[in-house]
Order: structure tokens, then C-alpha cells, then sequence
């Protein structure tokens, strides 16, 4: 089975753009991508890492169209001598793990090809995961493959690459949604969510909006999907790690949601860690773990 190579430079380089953007811009994610080629042997190279504009938050990072179309074409003109052109999607994940979150999932799966594509998910201490989807002859279910760093010398993050994030990368504003009323009381968080935070698109989740199938807060029976909630933890997360937000608010926002859930008879809640609990896993965990069932199934004990 064919193997995935990537020279020490050009690792290096990932790993660069990642550390600089977390201090270029506060812990914030950033992304690019790099051509994949087959060698003599019949092994991926992976090579070439770049960034283009694009805008970062400490979840996410979304490229900019035109910049993406015009890597394109220049990569392809470039490399097409040497053999067939894959592309590579990279971004980092800044001081948190290296996993798959929700957003990286609707941005692979809807980027299908004819076989199978190839990204790359990185954060500062050099962890990574290398997926592999494949979509033909059916959609199947991701694989995760050891990428191999053909040795070479390891450097400190070069002046270049920081002048090159500062140029492409502007960190996204906003304002914070779970701010308290005069009167003391939390606005309703869900609605300010779907007005706000969820329709920012590779934000909180990468959705450009939810539609009535995934969240629902005036539909039927007014519930809001379990992958919504971990979209939510995902993006609160995130900005408490990237310390754009205090404990303090990371606690209303949550507490605020589980009572608009509640409101709505929804099956899950969200769970409310202590300060010094949540500084204990916050960097290690999937946001799915902050979401657990509350409600009885049909036939269940109380």
C-alpha cells in the first residue's frame, strides 16, 4: 500500500504557519494547502504548504475564493509535468488536539472527488491527524494514515512566515452573544445564536445557516439538533482556549443555553464544569463530551 511522505522543510513550514498564527493572532487556527504527487515508487509526497488570504478565528479559518481558484491554477501549471496533481487541505488546530471537529467533517464531505481526498489537521506541538476519505465507489468512512517526515533540521519560526500570516490572515470580530440584560437576565441564547454565531458560516460549525432539518428553535417541536450543540461547544470552546473570552461568560453562555433547552424539552443538556476542571481537559477533549441525553427514551428508567 502506497505510503505518505513529506519533507522536514516543508513539514516545518506547516508547523510554522500554525505556531504563527497562534501568536500572530491569539491562538487563532489558520489554514492553506499543498500538492500531493506520486514518486517513482508509487508513495504520496505531500509538498509545498502555503496559506492564502483567508479569515481566522480560534476555531476556525475560512479561505478566500479567489485566492483558492488562482493556488489552483498556478499549482497545477507548476507541477503538472512531473505526474497527475492531487491537492492537500491543511489548517491547524492551534494549542488544542488534533481531530476531526464537526466543521473539518462538512468540509471534507462536501468537497467530494472522483476516488478520495487527502487533508491534514496540525497543531503547535507537531500532533497531527492525515485523513483519508474516500467517495467512490461509495462514500466510506474516513481513514486516518501515519504521515512521515523524511528527516531534516527543525528551525524557530522565521520572520517571513510571521510577516506572511500578518499580511494574509485578519482575525474575525465579533461581538459576544450571552451578555446579560439590564434587568441581570441572560438573552436567550439559542435565538441569538441562530441571528448571530451560527449564521457566520466556519464559525461556529461551518454552516453558511441552519436549515429547519438541522436546528429548529421556532419548527414543530422546537428542538434543537445534538451535532448543533457540539458545533456550539466546539466554537465556545475554542474562544475560552484562545482566551477571547473569561470563564465567567464561557459559564452564563452554557448555563443560559441549558435552560433554553430545557424551555424546550430538548433531549440533551450541556454540562457546566468548575474553572479549574474545565482548565483540566479543555484542551484535550471532543466538544461531544460536554453534550449528554437528558430525557428519558421510551421504556427507559427515569
Amino acid at each position: 500500500m502506497a505510503g505518505f511522505y513529506i519533507k522536514q522543510k516543508d513539514w516545518n513550514t506547516v508547523i510554522n504557519y500554525a505556531k504563527a498564527s497562534c501568536k500572530v493572532h491569539q491562538n487563532a487556527e489558520v489554514g492553506g494547502m499543498m500538492v500531493m504527487q506520486k514518486d517513482k515508487d508509487g508513495d504520496y509526497i505531500l509538498k509545498d504548504p502555503v496559506i492564502l488570504k483567508q479569515e481566522v478565528t480560534g476555531s476556525t479559518c475560512e479561505m478566500d475564493k479567489e485566492a483558492l481558484a488562482l493556488f489552483y491554477s498556478k499549482a497545477h501549471r507548476k507541477h503538472k509535468k512531473k505526474g497527475i496533481v492531487r491537492f492537500v487541505w491543511w489548517h491547524s488546530h492551534g494549542t488544542m488536539n488534533a481531530f476531526w471537529s464537526s466543521t473539518d467533517d462538512k468540509t471534507i464531505l462536501s468537497n467530494e472527488s472522483d476516488d478520495f481526498t487527502v487533508s491534514l489537521v496540525v497543531n503547535v506541538k507537531s500532533e497531527y491527524k492525515l485523513r483519508i476519505q474516500y467517495f467512490q465507489p461509495i462514500v466510506c468512512a474516513a481513514e486516518d494514515e501515519e504521515l512521515i517526515v523524511i528527516n531534516g533540521k527543525t528551525a524557530h519560526i522565521p520572520q517571513n512566515i510571521l510577516k506572511e500570516v500578518e499580511e494574509k490572515c485578519t482575525k474575525k470580530q465579533y461581538h459576544s452573544t450571552w451578555r446579560a440584560n439590564k434587568k441581570g437576565k441572560v438573552k436567550d441564547m439559542l435565538e441569538t445564536q441562530e441571528q448571530m454565531d451560527f449564521n457566520y458560516g466556519y464559525n461556529y460549525g461551518g454552516y453558511t445557516s441552519y436549515n429547519r432539518e438541522t436546528y429548529s428553535p421556532d419548527g414543530e417541536d422546537g428542538k434543537v439538533a445534538y451535532q448543533t450543540l457540539i458545533t456550539y461547544m466546539d466554537g465556545i470552546n475554542s474562544q475560552y482556549c484562545a482566551g477571547e473570552i473569561k470563564y465567567d461568560s464561557w459559564k452564563r453562555a452554557v448555563e443560559g443555553t441549558n435552560r433554553q433547552l430545557i424551555t424546550r424539552k430538548c433531549d440533551w443538556k450541556l454540562e457546566v464544569l468548575k474553572e479549574k476542571d474545565l482548565d483540566k481537559i479543555i484542551y484535550m477533549v471532543h466538544p461531544d463530551e460536554f453534550v449528554t441525553r437528558v430525557h428519558k427514551l421510551l421504556g427507559e428508567k427515569q
